[in-house]
């Protein structure tokens, strides 16, 4: 009993609820460092940070917390590290597993951050592209801005893109023209008192000591000095592509990467170069090189990370991020971590690590995808434009076009097994096959989606119709449904089955606790393009091309997700039991650190006031247990703390009391859902012996 007790006051002290973090997981790739115990960190667009143990060979998205793009990332020691982007500066003191502000720009600013580094335990320094330039002394608790008088009559075509620091004292701020790509360099000589010119025609610099610093000049030379800066020497680079970045591990081996894929490489201290083939067309914005000169990783747009294990010489792609042109039509889960993204241009997105990393397959079609199902690791369908079916049976590694017997735009797919498939196309029409593919029988019935609660009995919509059948879809029966049926108002078009609760969605959310007999509305008034429950409890909504809903309530109540805000909004959402992944238009793709109801225990509900209480005694109990409201009640009921449904309830509104009985259960906590004319209230119960 004392266990239960301390096992319910835990619940009510975590009961906050945390929505998940949405990070577009496409996004260029800014930056890329290594912590001294040669752990990799990368950070770029939409707040994405991505950490690897294992030189670049696998990644884990980890929660920045933030949605901004980031742009610069710098690390103290294998703990504290830095990174900045657009609105400011976050810190880790863990490896970079949680991030925290360590300087947040004011609500009027619309500066870009563009740089960050620590030269000590507590010294770092922070520049926008204004050239403003912050300084900390107490590793970032803090911050002071310095004096910077950079001469320039206007930055509108230009911005500050770098700092770099030897140590407290001697550092660089680097200017660079959006137009021309012309640079100017500034020096200071006192830990950013004061600043003067310091190199004209130059917009990149890095210094190997005090003594040998390069600098980049164009797309095809690069500046070099042996004495400080007193005086600098040209050298030819061998190719004509802007180069973004430098990065030399010691005086004589460097690299260089830039646009179209460019990398570089010296190993004669910038004398002569030698061009290392990427076999990408992708503006590359950083590299990291391990100090033995073998493991390098490069990063970049679309989502870019390179690796080498052999100081340069061969390349591999560990993620390239779908084109801009690219739409997501759909994802789809073949197993817990890997996925397919399918859409236009005949190409196909395959990840397997749950969409921290993609690569691009061309498929050999002519032909737009719009739908894509797995039954299982193997066994996948895709349809598309102009009565379009095509099968896998290895997982996507091949694809087999089969013929549907029409010419109509199917647009979803439901598989109940390896045999039984139905599609869906325009005007409604339906077609099913029973033999893996081989063969497809028009239903003559309309239909946009369905769903099978076991082998025979299934239920499907059509926007203002609801379908029964019990033989595996041969026939089809409307079903009766009571006058508040939503679907004479139209647009319902998903359809779930879940823990025994069957969920329509379109315009408003219907949850029957008894196949079909009787429904609950719930009220949402935003049109529905993605639909997901991964219980009767959590679930998610991409509503009007705009939002990302979560509930853990079965739906009465909703909470936005949080993503950065683009004007290209995702599309479609799915989930396996451990991932979640939404897709939008310009190949975007969307990954959330924490999705609620996957793969984790449900908090208790937080609910807002409302007028509406409950009371439950005895609380604990044995068994039977009565709940008073002050409204009649509706309906009533229990899941457990995996979130599955228990006991459920219809009453005829015309009592305020109600008595239930866990005698039958096992001891623990449950979360009673009692819904009322008042409105919606959970509380837990403790069922103890």
């Amino acid at each position: 009993m004392f266990r239960l007790l301390v096992l319910y006051f835990l619940c009510i002290c975590c009961s906050i609820q945390l929505n998940a973090q949405w990070y577009e997981v496409s996004a260029p790739i800014n930056d890329v460092i290594r912590t001294p115990s040669n752990v990799l960190i990368a950070v770029g667009g939409g707040g994405a940070i991505r950490k690897s143990t294992d030189n670049g060979s696998s990644w884990e998205l980890v929660d920045s917390k933030v949605t901004f793009d980031l742009y610069s990332v710098s690390f103290i020691d294998d703990n504290t590290g830095f990174a900045c982007g657009e609105d400011g500066a976050i810190k880790t003191t863990d490896g970079g597993n949680t991030w925290q502000w360590s300087y947040e720009e004011s609500a009027f600013d619309w500066y870009y951050w563009e740089s960050i580094q620590f030269v000590s335990n507590t010294v770092g320094y922070l520049i926008n592209d204004y050239g403003f330039i912050y300084k900390s002394t107490d590793a970032g608790s803090s911050w002071t801005k310095l004096s910077f008088d950079y001469n320039l009559t206007s930055v509108r075509y230009s911005y500050f893109n770098q700092l770099f620091f030897i140590d407290e004292s001697i550092g660089y701020a680097c200017y660079t023209s959006k137009t021309d790509n012309y640079g100017i360099i500034y020096q200071t000589k006192d830990g950013g008192s004061s600043w003067d010119k310091f190199l004209v025609g130059s917009r990149y610099i890095q210094f190997v000591d005090h003594e040998i610093g390069y600098a980049i000049k164009d797309a095809n030379s690069i500046y070099k000095t042996t004495d400080g800066g007193a005086s600098w020497t040209e050298y030819e680079i061998g190719i004509n592509d802007y180069l973004k970045s430098l990065n030399f591990i010691d005086k004589n081996t460097g690299y260089a990467v830039g646009i179209l894929g460019s990398i570089m490489k010296t190993q004669d201290g910038g004398v002569t170069w030698i061009f290392q083939k990427s076999n990408i067309a992708h503006t590359l914005s950083a590299i990291s090189v391990d100090d033995s000169d073998n493991n390098c990783i490069a990063v970049g747009t679309n989502a870019t990370i390179l690796k080498s294990d052999n100081g340069g010489m061969e390349w591999e792609a560990k993620s390239i991020g779908p084109p801009i042109d690219f739409r997501t039509n759909t994802i789809s889960f073949s197993n817990h971590n890997t996925a397919f993204a399918m859409g236009n241009n005949n190409l196909m997105m395959k990840t397997m690590d749950g969409g921290i990393t993609w690569m691009p397959y061309s498929l050999d079609i002519d032909n737009t995808i719009h739908d894509l199902h797995f039954v299982d690791a193997n066994i996948g369908y895709a349809v598309g434009l102009g009565g379009f079916i095509m099968k896998t049976i290895d997982g996507g590694d091949s694809w087999t076009e089969l013929v549907s017997g029409t010419t109509i735009h199917l647009n979803k797919i439901y598989a109940l097994n390896k045999d039984v498939c139905f599609v869906m196309g325009d005007k409604s029409n339906v077609y099913k096959t029973a033999d893996g593919g081989m063969n497809w029988t028009n239903l003559s019935q309309e239909g946009n989606a369905m769903v099978f609660v076991n082998d025979s009995m299934g239920f499907m919509v059509d926007l203002d119709d609801l379908y029964k059948t019990t033989d595996q879809g041969d026939t089809w029966k409307t079903w009766d449904y009571p006058d508040c049926w939503p679907c004479i108002y139209g647009d319902n078009d998903h359809i779930l089955f879940t823990d025994s609760v069957l969920i329509i969605g379109g315009s408003d959310i219907w949850r029957s606790l008894d196949t079909g007999k009787t429904w609950t509305n719930v009220e949402l008034n935003r049109y529905i393009n993605s639909m997901h429950f991964s219980n009767s409890l959590s679930g998610y909504l991409l509503t009007d091309g705009i939002s990302i809903l979560n509930t853990v309530d079965g739906g009465y109540i909703w909470e936005e997700e949080t993503y950065r805000l683009l004007a290209d909004k995702p599309t479609n959402l799915s989930f396996s039991c451990c991932n979640a992944l939404a897709g939008g238009q310009s190949g975007r793709i969307f990954k959330p650190t924490n999705p609620i109801g996957i793969a984790t225990a449900i908090n208790e509900i937080k609910w807002p006031k409302k007028k509406a209480y409950i009371n439950i005694f005895p609380n604990p109990t044995i068994g039977l247990f009565e709940i008073k409201t002050n409204s009649n009640i509706v309906s009533i009921e229990v899941y457990d703390v995996q979130g599955k449904l228990i006991i459920s309830k219809l009453l005829d509104r015309h009592s305020t009391s109600q008595k239930l009985d866990l005698s039958g259960l096992s001891e623990g906590i449950y979360s009673c859902l009692v819904k009322c004319e008042k409105g919606i209230i959970s509380q837990k119960v403790i069922k103890c012996r």
